[in-house]
């Protein structure tokens, strides 16, 4: 009975690469939160500047002009910052893949490996078998001969 001397090795890369699917997935999760925040704030940002603009012509009381330029750099600013978190799960993101890449090429050569050996263990059953195949053919020969 084949038994690849490496099998708990390669168990442990198989749950290496089980991991870092999980972490990707966890990360494009995270990626897509982030886009959906930052399309939050864009909506509530264009949603400033076309109140803005719409009482621009308008004769509003100061006070009520500066709360919404002050509600606009607010924005900008949670804009800018979204900006800047999205990058970061986007970067997550592709190391996350780079790490299930490397797992499964770690994976894929045990497996190779593991087959190489499987078949060399095959070969060498099968030429063992065939060598007492033909023993036993040439003791039968020659008990036939003695007869």
């Amino acid at each position: 009975m084949f038994k690849f001397s490496l099998e708990s090795l390669l168990d442990h890369r198989t749950r290496q690469e089980e991991e870092r699917q999980l972490e990707l997935a966890e990360a494009k999760r995270l990626l897509a939160e982030e886009e959906k925040e930052l399309k939050s704030i864009l909506r509530r940002e264009a949603a400033n500047a076309a109140e803005l603009t719409r009482t621009a012509g308008q004769a509003r009381p100061a006070p009520m002009m500066g709360v919404l330029i002050s509600l606009g750099e607010q924005l900008g600013k949670e804009r800018r910052e979204q900006e800047d978190n999205l990058h970061q799960a986007e970067l997550r993101v592709v190391e996350c893949r780079e790490q299930l890449a490397q797992a499964r090429k770690e994976k894929k050569m045990l497996e190779k490996l593991k087959d190489k050996q499987k078949e060399l263990y095959l070969q060498s059953e099968a030429r063992r078998e065939t060598k007492h195949i033909e023993e036993a053919g040439r003791a039968a020969a020659r008990a036939r001969r003695d007869l």
